[in-house]
């Protein structure tokens, strides 16, 4: 039998589908198959890209399509405005990642990337220094951790006798433990991603023995992977990158070579050991010709899963409200006006997967807002009957449901949740509304996308994810609602009286570490805020560890009579200046900067003849531009200088000024 000629690829993909083949490794797929060219032809007549050019739809829909089905099918790219600005990044395990840097250039990723191989011990140098590298990628080799010997003793130990896992599971704990000291060394300056493994694809005992069973590798391999988990989470600067969840979307038998090699070897399907098979009786093609493989586009969705963290870990173009219509958008339909509704076919199916999206946002700390046209009393009257108890409507921090258009509505609700608007972004189904909002908040990010995407979008993107969940994340619809009260009330009375009405009150702490449990929210703070941020500074855990040892860092958790805000304002200090003030919008206006700056001045005092401030402008961080200007500071040069204390505000009652000494 002929085999397919790429010639013929070609021109299969051209005729059925407009156009040519995704990547070159889709063309030897193809070509070092053994499959006759009806295969091929069948498969491109029966793909949904090729029904789609018979329905109407959308002059988007394929593109959308393509990029929704290829490798940014785990991280969708819709909600992207910001390069991720990679510099050099650095790969270190075994012949594992020696494939990556080839898959990774034949798919058009260039960033620059250091190899280094394990041996049985680190480098003491690196070939760039710390801050060249973006992210790290560290594999512990599976072969040297399972040892052979040990592995093949497990295998011929009897089926009763479950201590031989424990033995051997203690045996590779012990050498992931020497491992992970090692690759702390540079973990401590370089945010690194330690890969787990890839399960096996098959029980050892067979399909009738459960993969909890003691004697099973299924169950070892899970056992080392959590043993993974529990050693990267009790360090900072370690994160776990889990590339076995990975290759379950994909589908190990794409990737892993387990069904061909012993398992111990852990590595993707290739044709590592062909030459060695050439003095067969009958020769046969490469592993690669019997099954089908796709470890180029694995490689490429592990390495975009990478770049996601790193977004993630930076907060680069990070989501913090969802704007979302209701008709078409939360449920089916126009229900307001529906004379016999059928409730439960309105949300049957993809609506009740944007609810699941949305209440994960919330409980990420996500401000979820409710922009619809529609009479709110009629909504809230058939809410229950709609969601039932599967989304509340007081589950949405802000409702903007009226008559008023669209644009005006979320300006509105921007107001209120005091956001930017490359912070917020927008679900709807009208392209109309769309693209008038798109028009007038350029800022904005507009869900564009078909509606069978909106939950891979909302809960997928790396935009809307963060490292922690913090107790502030989880009350921030709360916060929310008691900041647009709060708010509502100071229209109507003077400031001063305002104010004194407030029973502001401001606990500050020092942050010792790490271990510290305010550490996390500290670090969110510092990292997601934008418009109060006197340098727009940017830390990794390690920098943050580090600042909060060898400087002050101070943070302040504020109540009033409105709401618990919990840890808003973060004040960082050297030996004789303020490096960084940052503070949440939930608190702007409340001169809880001033107290915070009135404390670390008075720290600085006791050892220092003047302070010294560092205030730099972005883009974004008007609102803490004078800061240190209404705190009576004075300009020298870059500086902001001052050798007297700052009063602090009447008004504010603050709590353990003592606990920063």
């Amino acid at each position: 039998m002929a085999r397919i000629t790429e010639s013929e690829v070609l021109s299969a993909y051209r005729a059925i589908l407009k156009r040519d083949p995704e990547s070159r490794e889709v063309i030897d797929y193809w070509t070092g198959s053994r499959f006759p060219l009806e295969r091929l032809l069948e498969h491109l007549v029966n793909s949904a890209e090729f029904a789609m050019s018979f329905t109407p739809m959308p002059a988007t829909a394929v593109s959308d399509f393509r990029q929704h089905n290829n490798r940014f099918y785990t991280i969708p790219q819709d909600l992207r405005r910001t390069d991720s600005k990679l510099g050099r990044v650095l790969l270190q395990g075994s012949c594992l990642m020696e494939a990556w840097i080839p898959a990774l250039r034949k798919h058009g990723i260039e960033t620059p990337i250091d190899l280094v191989l394990f041996a049985s011990d680190m480098p003491d140098t690196l070939p760039h220094p710390f801050d060249a590298y973006s992210f790290h990628i560290a594999q512990i080799p599976l072969r040297g951790v399972l040892l052979e010997g040990s592995y093949a003793e497990w295998l011929r130990a009897p089926y009763s006798d479950e201590q031989a896992t424990d033995r051997l599971l203690n045996e590779a704990c012990e050498i992931i433990d020497f491992w992970i000291e090692r690759i702390l060394r540079w973990a401590r300056e370089i945010p690194t991603f330690v890969v787990n493994y890839m399960t096996p694809q098959y029980n050892v005992n067979g399909r009738h023995f459960h993969r909890s069973d003691a004697t099973s590798n299924l169950y070892l391999m899970e056992q080392i992977n959590r043993h993974i988990e529990r050693r990267v989470f009790e360090h900072p600067n370690l994160y776990l990158m889990d590339m076995n969840h990975l290759a379950s979307i994909y589908g190990r038998r794409f990737i892993q070579d387990d069904s061909i090699w012993h398992y111990a070897h852990g590595g993707f399907i290739g044709d590592h050991d062909f030459t060695l098979d050439q003095d067969r009786i009958v020769r046969v093609p490469a592993p690669s010709a019997h099954y089908s493989h796709q470890v180029g586009e694995f490689i490429c969705g592990l390495w975009l899963e990478a770049e996601a963290m790193y977004r993630s870990l930076r907060s680069i173009d990070s989501v913090k409200m969802v704007c979302v219509d209701l008709d078409d958008t939360l449920w089916r339909g126009v229900l307001a006006e529906a004379d016999n509704p059928d409730y439960q076919s309105a949300v049957e199916g993809w609506p009740l997967g944007i609810a699941e999206a949305l209440l994960s946002l919330r409980r990420r700390g996500v401000i979820l807002a409710l922009v619809s046209k529609n009479d709110l009393e009629r909504i809230k009257a058939i809410w229950p009957r709609v969601f039932q108890r599967r989304l509340l409507l007081e589950d949405f921090a802000i409702l903007k449901v009226s008559w008023n258009n669209k644009v005006q509505s979320i300006n509105e609700a921007m107001q209120e949740a005091n956001l930017l608007p490359r912070n917020v972004i927008f679900v709807d189904d009208n392209p109309r509304e769309r693209e008038t909002v798109e028009e007038a908040i350029p800022d904005l990010r507009v869900v564009h996308a078909s509606h069978y995407y909106w939950k891979r979008i909302l809960m997928w993107s790396a935009e809307t994810q963060g490292v922690t969940i913090t107790a502030e994340s989880t009350r921030r619809t709360e916060m929310i609602k008691s900041q647009i009260q709060r708010e509502t009330e100071r229209k109507t009375l003077s400031r001063e009286e305002f104010l004194a009405r407030l029973n502001l009150k401001a606990a500050f702490g020092r942050i010792t570490g790490q271990s510290d449990p305010r550490f996390p929210r500290t670090l969110e703070l510092l990292n997601k805020t934008n418009q109060f941020n006197t340098t727009g500074r940017r830390w990794s855990t390690q920098e943050l560890d580090d600042i909060c040892s060898s400087g002050l860092v101070l943070v302040g958790e504020v109540t009033d009579r409105h709401a618990e805000y919990g840890l808003v304002v973060i004040g960082i200090a050297s030996a004789q200046r303020i490096e960084q003030v940052v503070m949440s919008c939930r608190v702007v206006g409340l001169d809880v900067e001033i107290a915070m700056v009135s404390l670390l001045t008075e720290a600085l005092l006791r050892d220092n003849a003047a302070a010294v401030a560092v205030s730099k402008h972005t883009d974004a961080n008007l609102l803490s531009r004078d800061l240190f200007e209404k705190c009576g500071w004075s300009v020298d040069g870059d500086l902001w200088r001052t050798t007297r204390a700052v009063p602090l505000p009447a008004h504010v009652e603050v709590a353990y000024p003592g606990a920063i000494a």
